[in-house]
């Protein structure tokens, strides 16, 4: 079952403060050992929907998990993390169209779970207020859900269409949280994409990989 996912650059503003962590009532600031993931005036927001693609939203799905609010359990928020910008010079470098494409290599990079983000962010452009900067969609899509559980996301990305590929593509996507045990790094996870394909080479999650 296909669900929606978006990913947003997000050009910060002086009054974000970033809260860590999957509900609102186990909020943390940021730690020392997370400060340097996605800390520049730029970075992207990868979020994920884990409703139905064709599901249509409530009113009670616009409930912000990373306020000080209580979420209630039967609303659906959007799966968060946060990345520095991923560099797409590397797609000019093999056609991903091609098979070329699927033999370009998994990047890897840190990623920051973040409190879960509002639906709204799904299909938002724009200044997201008090003074926290501006967002804009790189790519919108949907995706194949492989594997979920508390330390690890895996998925098949079907994007529609993105800023530096004006075409039809899919990928796999890993997201790894730390193994750490300290639970001051539980915020920390490992974002690996890669295995590109188009056209009929990505028309199911058998190629996962």
């Amino acid at each position: 079952m296909r669900k929606r996912f978006c990913i947003l650059q997000h050009t910060v503003g002086g009054g974000l403060q970033r809260s860590v962590g999957v509900c609102s009532d186990a909020q943390t600031t940021a730690d020392r050992s997370t400060d340097a993931i996605a800390s520049g005036p730029i970075h992207w927001d990868w979020l994920f929907d884990p409703r139905p693609a064709n599901r249509p939203a409530r009113s009670n799905d616009e409930v912000v998990s990373n306020s000080n609010e209580t979420l209630p359990s039967q609303t659906h928020p959007l799966w968060t993390w946060a990345t520095d910008p991923i560099p797409t010079d590397f797609l000019t470098r093999a056609d991903p169209t091609g098979t070329a494409g699927g033999d370009l290599p998994m990047i890897s990079i840190p990623a920051l779970r973040l409190a879960n983000h509002r639906q709204r962010y799904l299909d938002f452009e724009g200044d997201i207020g008090s003074g926290r900067g501006c967002v804009v969609p790189i790519a919108t899509g949907q995706y194949e859900c492989v594997t979920d559980s508390a330390h690890l996301f895996v998925a098949r990305l079907f994007f529609g269409e993105a800023q530096w590929e004006r075409r039809q593509f899919a990928c796999d996507l890993h997201l790894i949280q730390s193994d750490s045990a300290d639970p001051a790094e539980s915020s920390l996870w490992t974002l690996r994409i890669g295995n590109w394909k188009s056209g009929s080479d990505f028309s199911s999650t058998a190629a996962i990989r």
